[in-house]
């Protein structure tokens, strides 16, 4: 008999595509906002904002991509029985509900000895008013996965871009109206952890229609003794495993907790007044979005061979799979030192253009660095995970945090924020190079030829020489305003960027097959011959 609950792979790869593109926009969402936000409220309100950040940022990630994934898999692997998925679903929720509620109420009640210890005990409230979107997390992680074990991730994917264009919008209103109204940095961050609750709470009602408008379930027929029975079973594998996953898309938001946590106690004790620290620290935060950005920039050509590696292991073919592992590492660590570089050179003018003056550039450029490795970062470990390692990367991640914090305590007192920034660049290099290090031992990923890094390197210094004439000719020209740096910056990091790419090519760094792999780059390659031979 035809089982209807079982989804076709077409199906499959277009739920997939679905809910890639929800994340990616949900993560384009997430590092745009923040520049308006900071234009309303300035660095105190930015500082506000980022110190309280992190806490909702786990909540989105684990309740978006850690927890469901799990949920749905263990409904696959009982997809012949619907009544065992649901009960599956049901048992998630009971589980997450027991250790989520207690949670959020630990959280609420902790929030003044957490300000405390951040250094500023005006962020109690706040940091009160985003623990409340824990209490989504049951809800939201148990109904996506039981959308995604049914093979529907349309639920998903609608409930989290309504979830991310409410929030924005509800936070840049409450920027406005503080802004107008003369508020306070702190008001405008009560704001935003609002902002948060509202659009968390927004997503699961979303979510609830979107789901069970298709998929109604009547709670009443769930057989509760097997329900109770499967949370025993299922519990340190929900538990675990969701975790493991989730912290692989919780690199960034780790590192802005360990900063909430640590820098501002650590600027005061070297000497910055208690404002000064503040605003240091919202200074160093304008690197956040920049550091999103231009990672989901560099990894979206690298990832994308992941699915080309799973693909091949499945089929025994290792060393196909071998050959496509180093294409995504040597990708992603090329892209990632361009975009490092690019940025270094026209920091002054991208600080400028985003966030009205040139404050922290010296230190925006630091942490611009991070890109050159949070991409060999970020690959590295789904290569891995591809290969069934996920313990392996949580570890590396682990110990890159432990560097991290290792040198905020030693640079911090001597150097401030770029200390801080140097120190975040240290720990995910640390957890990149451990990734690498591991798939090279076991052999998953060829070795990069040595041309490659010869001719790729050659690249690099002819786009940063590009890349700084350009931006030096535009900036000389111009009288040094906000315009004249926008100017500088779009069109000198777009020269750069495509001189580099046409050098990519041009060069074999990235081959003619190797390209049609990479969302995009056999077109540009296309257009290249077209204008060569019309030359």
């Amino acid at each position: 008999m035809e089982n209807r609950n079982i989804p076709a792979g077409s199906k499959l790869i277009k739920g997939a595509l679905i809910l890639s593109a929800a994340g990616l926009l949900g993560k384009v969402l997430s590092a745009l906002y923040r520049v308006p936000y900071q234009n309303l409220t300035g660095d105190l309100g930015y500082y506000v904002y980022q110190q309280i950040y992190p806490f909702y940022g786990a909540v989105m990630v684990i309740s978006m991509y850690g927890f469901p994934v799990i949920i749905s898999k263990m409904m696959l692997e009982d997809r012949l029985h619907r009544s065992k998925g649901e009960e599956i679903a049901a048992a998630s929720f009971i589980l997450l509900s027991l250790f989520f509620l207690p949670l959020c109420i630990l959280l609420w009640v902790a929030a003044p000895f957490l300000a405390e210890w951040m250094g500023d005990e005006m962020l109690a409230f706040p940091l009160q008013i985003i623990s409340l979107s824990v209490l989504t997390v049951p809800f939201l992680a148990s109904v996506r996965g039981y959308g995604q074990g049914r093979g529907n991730m349309v639920p998903t994917a609608v409930s989290h871009l309504s979830e991310q264009v409410l929030r924005v919008a509800v936070i840049l209103i409450f920027a406005w109206v503080t802004y107008i109204s003369q508020g306070t940095a702190y008001q405008a961050g009560t704001g935003a952890a609002l902002g948060s609750v509202i659009g968390s709470a927004a997503g699961a009602v979303v979510l609830f229609f979107v789901t069970f408008k298709s998929h109604p379930i009547s709670f009443t027929h769930l057989h509760w003794p097997s329900v109770f029975a499967s949370s025993r079973q299922i519990g340190k594998r929900l538990f675990v495993n969701g975790m493991l996953v989730s912290l692989g898309a919780m690199m960034f938001i780790i590192y802005q907790l360990v900063d909430a946590l640590m820098v501002i106690r650590m600027l005061q004790g070297a000497g910055l007044a208690g404002e000064e620290a503040m605003v240091a620290k919202g200074v160093f935060d304008r690197g956040q979005p920049l550091l999103q950005f231009g990672t989901l920039a560099a990894t979206a050509f690298s990832l994308a061979v992941i699915p080309y590696i799973s693909r091949e292991v499945s089929r025994k073919n290792e060393k196909e799979a071998r050959i496509f592992g180093e294409l995504a590492i040597r990708v992603s660590i090329i892209l990632g030192a361009a975009a490092a570089l690019g940025l270094w050179v026209i920091a002054e003018s991208v600080n400028v253009m985003l966030f009205v003056n040139g404050h922290g550039t010296e230190v925006l450029r630091w942490l611009g660095l991070t890109l050159a490795v949070s991409g060999a970062a970020v690959t590295s470990a789904a290569v891995l995970q591809g290969r069934d390692h996920f313990y392996l990367p949580a570890i590396h991640l682990s110990i890159g945090i432990i560097v991290k914090i290792s040198l905020n305590i030693l640079l911090i007192p001597a150097f401030t924020t770029i200390g801080a920034a140097a120190a975040t660049v240290t720990g995910i290099g640390v957890t990149a190079l451990l990734n690498i290090i591991f798939i090279y031992r076991k052999g998953y990923a060829v070795k990069i030829q040595a041309l490659h890094v010869v001719k790729g390197g050659a690249a690099l210094l002819f786009m940063l020489l590009c890349t700084w004439i350009l931006h030096t000719c535009l900036m000389t020209a111009g009288e040094g305003g906000r315009g004249v740096h926008a100017i500088a910056a779009v069109c000198s990091a777009t020269g750069g960027g495509g001189i580099f790419l046409h050098l990519l090519l041009r060069w074999k760094v990235i081959s003619s097959p190797e390209s049609s792999y990479l969302p995009g780059m056999d077109r540009l390659e296309k257009i290249l011959l077209v204008k060569e031979r019309s030359a």
